[in-house]
């Protein structure tokens, strides 16, 4: 994985900074904005050796849990 590659992923999980954390061949993702169930179009921020950090570009399928924001 590299910094600025763009991916697809489904988050799995989530963090305990509330972070999605998703997984692409082994490689582990934390992505900010995601929730469980997303499956995003992310861009990669930092790419470490074994994990990395993401923000999402797009949500493909968001998540059932998802809530819609309330507007007065």
């Amino acid at each position: 994985m590299k910094k600025n590659e763009k991916i697809i992923v489904t988050i799995e999980d989530i963090g305990v900074n509330g972070e999605g954390i998703g997984k692409v061949e082994g490689y582990t993702l934390f992505v900010k904005g995601a929730v469980i169930g997303d499956v995003a179009k992310v861009k990669v921020l930092k790419a470490k050796k074994t994990y990395g950090y993401a923000k999402v570009e797009e949500l493909i399928t968001p998540s059932p849990d998802r809530v819609a924001p309330k507007c007065p």
